[in-house]
């Protein structure tokens, strides 16, 4: 946990927790494997052959997305013989719902009260948000958001890798965050993103 020093009262930001949650975006936030958990909430549980016959893809492309999310604790894991058995984790989904409340939903009022910190102008969700990006870049940054990889971007796009990570490079500058959990934060606070 790290804290910001200022002459102000201390505030602590649990970067672990952070962290923790970009890793189960980051596992669920991509089309197939979002698919691939609604379809094993579905069922309620389920192993690995009818993924596949409903997604129409190689087992060995099924395995490695059921790995992600396994790996990202949004599925539990039963072993019957020699067949493996899916179930959503639900409270991994909770946890993370409720942190992401708490991190994007408080009201600035009450943050500010909270940690007392000076307040801040908010942003209202207009369309001066998302003007000073171009479509180009709103793509890439709705994609991002959906956390494809540069490489599943410029497939999506028909665009160059090189070209999608200029595009990510702009944002990055234009937002003035770090990476794709920050362009994650700023799309869900200033409307362009929904969770």
């Amino acid at each position: 946990m790290s804290t910001i020093a200022s002459s102000q009262p201390q505030f602590a930001i649990d970067t672990a927790a952070i962290k923790k949650a970009a890793s189960v975006y980051r596992a669920v936030y991509h089309p197939l494997r979002m698919q691939i958990v609604e379809l094993i909430h579905k069922a309620g549980t389920i192993n690995v052959t009818p993924i596949i016959k409903k997604f129409k893809v190689e087992q060995s492309l099924i395995s490695a997305h059921l790995k992600i999310l396994r790996d990202a604790r949004v599925l539990n894991t039963q072993r019957e013989g020699q067949q493996i058995f899916y179930s959503v984790d639900y409270k991994q989904l909770n946890r993370l719902s409720e942190f992401t409340h708490k991190l994007l939903l408080t009201p600035p009022s009450q943050q500010n009260d909270d940690l007392k910190l000076p307040a801040r102008k908010t942003k209202t969700l207009s369309s001066s948000s998302s003007s000073k990006f171009t479509p180009a870049e709103q793509k890439v940054i709705r994609l991002v958001c959906q956390q494809y990889t540069s490489e599943e971007m410029a497939e999506e796009l028909g665009l160059s890798k090189r070209t999608v990570e200029g595009y990510r490079a702009n944002i990055l500058e234009k937002m003035k965050v770090r990476n794709s959990v920050g362009i994650l934060i700023y799309a869900v606070k200033n409307g362009m993103f929904k969770i």
